[in-house]
């Protein structure tokens, strides 16, 4: 596979996690972490892979886009 190919399909897969951790994020005030892996046919460790890159992913993404801020041309 070539770079964009492999950059889509982790992006793509980055937000079907973003999507997986807003949805357990807001289970039910009863439903435990591992109740919730469980019914979605997950380990409790994955679910917490998934939510660490995900963070990863947006902590790169701001961290770019505040190097690119703060470049500025002196005239």
């Amino acid at each position: 596979m070539n770079s964009t190919t492999l950059l889509v399909a982790r992006q793509y897969r980055l937000q079907q996690w973003a999507d997986q951790i807003r949805e357990c994020q807001n289970r039910s005030a009863g439903v435990s972490v591992k109740e919730w892996c469980s019914q979605h046919e997950l380990t409790t460790a994955n679910c917490y892979y998934r939510l660490r890159e995900e963070r990863k992913a947006r902590l790169d993404h701001i961290s770019y886009d505040a190097i690119s801020q703060s470049i500025v041309s002196v005239p």
